[in-house]
């Protein structure tokens, strides 16, 4: 056999892989959706409270089976019928356009709870799904490994990873650090104690309530000591604790160090990281906003050591989740139902507040965030208690605890609202 003829072999066996694996998605995808369907299609009964719930991987058969089994047992008054609209791998226009548009008047909930926005991306131009055209799962497949994996790099974004080889001694004690760093006294001895954390684990990652431990000591003990004609730059903090900018979200250090030097009255470099943060994350604008409002009114201007192009983009760009949830927002109270906006465990709720803040039905809105109660279950357990994995950074896929967490706080609202006595 010629070395032509192996290959052909080998990419006509690459090819029947691959179309063995396509029909084998698309036959588990049409499974999963006629059970769903069968689930939420189950009589209804007249005298129930209909609640249907909106998301993606992290609401699919997760907390909304466990919301159910919550109500069924503590409602007093009231029968709730939970109907479970969470999609894998599908962005919030997918949401909108075929569970909101197509379904709502199919299943008249009197509430509608969403938890989007993790799959979502930035983009020129809305992508707007109003077809069913047949679409090749192994590329959806790709697409989500992709995401999830490639763009995260569990080695030093998943916490369970790393939690297995690292001291749990060690994470207790930078989070001590953390909480001590606001005291100038102790900076010094602080500084020191990240130092050497940082020289035995450079790869560790460094999440939100950590991020204090190494910048608030590094800048009452290095940077309050520069000179005036210093500009802040980020390779000097990364050079001195020798970390790789992967270990942390670069728009958490900027927006830390922008508040720094705002208390310091350096107004200079407080605007350039604000507008930094503003750079690596458009949403960062929100904890930074009175920052760069002003610098613009004390006229600072600098040239920042990216592509001013940048900015520009970010101006420009169609943020689908903002626009989606308002244009759901619109639909669902104009059904008549009641919409709760619940953010990601561990992000702040203020974002999402953000995105719906310009709706004529922000005032109607109800808003649950899964911040305090996971923070709360975090000083008792670990972080693979809670969650299977961290794709989204500070947050992933919850275990069976994560999500009774999840529905125990949306029980609580709509317990309060509908099971009065």
């Amino acid at each position: 056999m010629n070395f032509f003829k192996k290959i052909s072999l080998v990419f006509a066996g690459i090819l029947i892989s691959l179309v063995i694996l396509e029909i084998l998605l698309q036959i588990s995808g049409l499974t999963l959706t006629t059970l769903k369907k069968y689930q939420n299609k189950k009589l209804k009964d007249p005298d129930a409270i209909t609640i249907l719930c909106l998301g993606e991987s992290t609401t699919d058969g997760q907390w909304p089976p466990i919301l159910q089994k919550i109500l069924d047992t503590k409602a007093k008054h009231k029968k709730f019928r939970v109907i479970d609209e969470g999609h894998i791998a599908k962005n919030s226009e997918y949401l909108l356009y075929e569970i909101v548009e197509k379904k709502l008047n199919f299943y008249k909930p009197e509430v509608v709870i969403s938890m989007i926005g993790a799959n979502d991306a930035t983009s020129d131009k809305p992508y707007i799904i109003k077809n069913t055209n047949f679409k090749l799962k192994t590329f959806s497949l790709l697409v989500l490994i992709k995401q999830h994996l490639i763009k995260n790099d569990y080695s030093k974004f998943n916490m369970a990873a790393f939690n297995k080889n690292i001291d749990e001694n060690i994470l207790n004690e930078i989070m001590q650090m953390a909480e001590l760093s606001f005291n100038k006294e102790k900076s010094s001895q602080i500084l020191g104690i990240m130092k050497k954390i940082t020289a035995k684990y450079p790869d560790i990652y460094y999440y939100e309530s950590m991020v204090p431990a190494l910048i608030n000591p590094y800048f009452y003990e290095i940077i309050s000591k520069k000179d005036d004609n210093y500009i802040f730059s980020i390779d000097d903090f990364t050079n001195y604790y020798k970390i790789s900018n992967s270990c942390f979200e670069m728009n958490k250090i900027y927006i830390l160090f922008a508040k720094n030097y705002y208390n310091a009255q350096n107004y200079y470099n407080a605007v350039l990281c604000a507008k930094m943060a503003f750079i690596d994350t458009p949403d960062s604008l929100i904890s930074v906003k009175h920052i760069i409002d002003m610098g613009n009114k004390l006229n600072i201007n600098m040239v920042l050591p990216y592509h001013l192009t940048t900015v520009q983009k970010h101006k420009n760009t169609y943020l689908i989740t903002k626009t989606i949830y308002m244009a759901m927002a619109e639909k669902i109270f104009d059904s008549g139902a009641q919409l709760i906006a619940m953010q990601y465990p561990t992000l702040p709720i203020e974002r999402l507040k953000t995105y719906l803040n310009t709706s004529k039905y922000y005032d109607k809105i109800i808003f649950i965030s899964n911040t305090k109660n996971f923070k709360e279950t975090l000083k008792t357990h670990k972080i693979e208690d809670i969650f299977k994995d961290m794709f989204g950074g500070s947050f992933g896929h919850c275990t069976e605890l994560g999500n009774t967490i999840i529905a125990e706080n949306v029980a609580e609202t709509i317990l309060s609202l509908y099971d009065k006595e």
